[in-house]
């Protein structure tokens, strides 16, 4: 997944009244009806994707 850095995030004032960001622990203990009931499951293979990719480049590095 490629990303911008620097791309600012401009929320639709219409619809949303604020927005943040939270740690990943934090969400993944949140209450499913507090949000998405399969967002903790989500953020948890993405982890774990992100750590592999990692190891992959470190590899490729050597």
């Amino acid at each position: 997944m490629a990303l911008d850095l620097e791309q600012p995030i401009t929320p639709d004032r219409g619809e949303f009244t604020g927005w943040g960001w939270y740690p990943r622990a934090e969400v993944i203990a949140w209450p499913a009806e507090r949000t998405d009931p399969q967002l903790g499951r989500f953020l948890t293979k993405l982890g774990r994707l992100r750590a592999t990719t990692a190891a992959k480049a470190a590899d490729a590095g050597r």
